[in-house]
């Protein structure tokens, strides 16, 4: 096969590069005069790096030698960068660390975790509370409930995960509440400012609840709602305290039972709308219910594990 001249080797390169020559040009390309070594070389080049990473654009026809060298190398430090990309990501990424998580689980006894921004969590029984280890992003996931008094810290926000909700904070302390499988998420902020949101893109909304409020979010109907009053009952698993003011006895039975961890029912409907008020320290269930026999009047006894309540009415 005859040598050829520069502005044919020139074409014929560009025509390799952009995947367009055929067996008997690239072998003129690989055996060409050595007046043309510049060419050969990067043909060469560009034969290595074209098994590894197709070129996407075409090589620019410029005039002179040089201008299209200048272009080739153009193109080249691009397919390098190309397959250095490549490398890292397919190579380097596996040598990675994994991300490592610290999962805490509750059964049937409280824990308090110390986070090291210096949070505190007081994880209820029957819970779990997930984060990487190291906690820089300062991000929870939680299950069951809990109460949170979070480090503040205004560079990093605070978040977190529960159900399809999340709640962000800069430093505050509250109350949040969701087990798997339930449709609500509920919060309550003892001191600050949250931000609650829904993780649907369809529910844009995010509700700022402070001091003394509370929030429900209900996946169902996919909505958030929020409460200018504070349920101190819902933490009496911490407090230790049940507190009441002129509550129902529904009410009033239903706050109690998972503190006592106990079933209540009534004998006759007629009691349950007989109120009460009072304030309880560290009850037993004894203690509450001698108190709502003395005040209302009422009689108790216990059923297969189930405290049945009896009266005539208020």
């Amino acid at each position: 096969m005859k040598n050829t001249n520069k502005t044919d080797q020139k074409e014929l390169l560009e025509k390799f590069y952009n995947g367009e020559t055929s067996l008997d040009e690239e072998k003129l390309l690989e055996t060409g005069d050595n007046q043309l070594n510049p060419e050969k070389d990067l043909f060469r080049f560009f034969e290595s790096e074209r098994k590894v990473a197709p070129p996407s654009f075409p090589l620019e026809k410029l005039e002179g030698r040089h201008s299209f060298l200048f272009a080739a190398k153009i193109a080249a430090s691009l397919a390098l960068l190309v397959l250095f990309g490549y490398v890292f990501f397919n190579y380097f990424s596996k040598d990675a660390e994994p991300v490592r998580w610290v999962e805490v689980k509750t059964e049937t006894d409280q824990k308090i975790i110390n986070l090291s921004d210096g949070s505190i969590v007081t994880l209820n029984k029957s819970g779990s509370l997930k984060y990487q280890e190291g906690f820089a992003d300062r991000l929870v996931y939680l299950e069951g409930e809990a109460f949170f008094d979070v480090k503040r810290d205004e560079a990093s926000p605070f978040k977190v995960f529960t159900g399809k909700a999340t709640t962000e904070v800069l430093g505050t302390s509250f109350y949040l509440r969701w087990l798997p499988g339930s449709a609500k998420v509920e919060l309550e902020v003892s001191e600050g400012k949250v931000a609650f949101s829904s993780h649907d893109r369809n529910l844009n909304e995010r509700v700022f609840v402070v001091a003394g409020e509370r929030a429900v979010y209900d996946e169902q109907s996919n909505t958030i709602r929020r409460f200018e009053s504070f349920d101190p009952n819902l933490i009496a698993w911490k407090t230790r305290q049940l507190q009441f003011e002129d509550a129902p006895l529904k009410k009033l039975l239903e706050d109690s039972e998972g503190y006592f961890d106990v079933e209540f029912a009534f004998e006759e409907a007629v009691i349950s709308n007989c109120r009460f008020s009072g304030t309880f320290d560290h009850p037993t269930l004894e203690q509450l219910l001698d108190a709502l026999k003395y005040v209302l009047n009422i009689s108790y006894e216990m059923q297969n594990g189930k405290v049945i309540l009896k009266g005539s009415g208020c």
